[in-house]
């Protein structure tokens, strides 16, 4: 227990200092501090648990918006850039083409009903017995089709670094199409039990005692434990044969004649080409691992404490909860700081777009310079 108050009275320091500056506490002047939180003043842990409860619905209210927005934003301007015609022949790209489209689905399913939930104080899961079926469904199935699309990009990727020949044949776009219908498939028959299990009973959205008891354990198998473990291994296979590759290619730079510099050329643009994808690719690895390892540990743990103080719980799921979906929200820039290619291409659709706008005002002109003179 003295670690969990350890633990409290940092976040409650952090929280305090950071939220003090940009929210003010509304207050009754004549009834005081405890009458605003509708707790009794006279012990400090039932104020303390109100500070932290009002914490996390701060969070859910203020913070919550701005990643939505993020999220939509990013990830239409990945969309954009990465359907350009010189990106969209790679079958990396086109998965994370789809990717991007998931997390769009992401961030206004789950992140968009709780912020509707803590802003206006209505849940869309209580509007029907389908309402509540549905957007359970989709919220989980959402959040995993985004992680094994993840899986399959990255496995794409192992096999054209480690077997080049091969990806020939196996990461074609044919495949990457069938790849992505599979999964959808896969998942759509894995969380359909949810369409079921999931009851709308007086108003309440809530699982059965099946989903209760099971399906926290499925859910973090399918959205982190599996995903975590074959991202962890493909990505320890690329960086290996990656620095193998540079090791390689120094050797043989040391023996290469200068006949040979013309092959030597366009080896190194090859292998640069492959270096910018997978740099792409392991950025986007390390975010998901980072961002959603910290809510599968919650969950698991959380049976494990139940003495703990409800309200600090509450805090640190709203803290993990918005570390997840931040994943969701911050792919476009991952891309632009990891991806050479993904900045120009960004570059060159921004530099089109003016000239066409510049292009549309000088005819508007001529047009009506036209007109007057006639």
């Amino acid at each position: 227990m003295l670690k969990y108050s350890y633990v409290q009275n940092i976040l409650r320091s952090v929280f305090m200092i950071v939220f003090r500056s940009g929210f003010k506490m509304q207050m009754d002047n004549s009834e005081g501090f405890g009458a605003d939180w509708k707790v009794s003043n006279k012990t400090d842990n039932g104020l303390a648990k109100s500070i932290d409860t009002y914490y996390a619905d701060l969070l859910w209210i203020y913070f919550s918006p701005c990643v939505i927005l993020l999220g939509m934003i990013s990830s239409t301007l990945s969309i954009s850039v990465l359907l350009r015609r010189t990106m969209r022949r790679s079958t990396t790209m086109f998965y994370l083409t789809v990717l991007s489209f998931g997390d769009i689905l992401v961030v206004n399913t789950g992140l968009l009903r709780r912020w509707i939930r803590y802003a206006f104080e209505t849940d869309i899961r209580t509007f029907g017995p389908l309402n509540c079926k549905i957007h359970v469904f989709m919220t989980y199935f959402s959040l995993q089709f985004t992680a094994w699309i993840l899986v399959a990009v990255t496995i794409d990727r192992c096999i054209s670094v480690k077997l080049p020949l091969r990806a020939v044949y196996y990461c074609t776009m044919h495949r990457s199409r069938f790849v992505v219908v599979l999964v959808t498939f896969l998942l759509i028959m894995l969380n359909g039990h949810l369409l079921f299990t999931t009851d709308f009973q007086d108003g309440i959205c809530q699982f059965n005692s099946f989903s209760m008891i099971a399906w926290p354990f499925m859910d973090f198998a399918l959205y982190c434990f599996f995903p975590f473990s074959i991202m962890l291994i493909c990505n320890v296979i690329i960086i290996r044969t990656i620095v193998k590759s540079f090791k390689r290619f120094a050797t043989i730079k040391e023996k290469t004649s200068p006949n040979n510099l013309t092959n030597e050329a366009n080896s190194r643009r090859q292998r640069n080409r492959n270096s910018n994808m997978t740099a792409m690719l392991l950025s986007v690895n390390i975010s998901f691992l980072v961002c959603t390892l910290p809510v599968s540990v919650y969950y698991i743990c959380e049976s494990f404490f139940m003495d703990a103080d409800p309200s600090l719980m509450n805090l640190l799921e709203t803290i993990s909860s918005l570390l997840m979906y931040m994943n969701n929200a911050i792919s476009f820039f991952l891309y632009c700081l990891s991806g050479t290619k993904f900045r120009r291409e960004l570059f060159k659709m921004f530099k089109r777009t003016t000239k066409e706008k510049t292009r549309a005002r000088n005819y508007s002109i001529e047009s009506i310079s036209s007109i007057v003179d006639s």
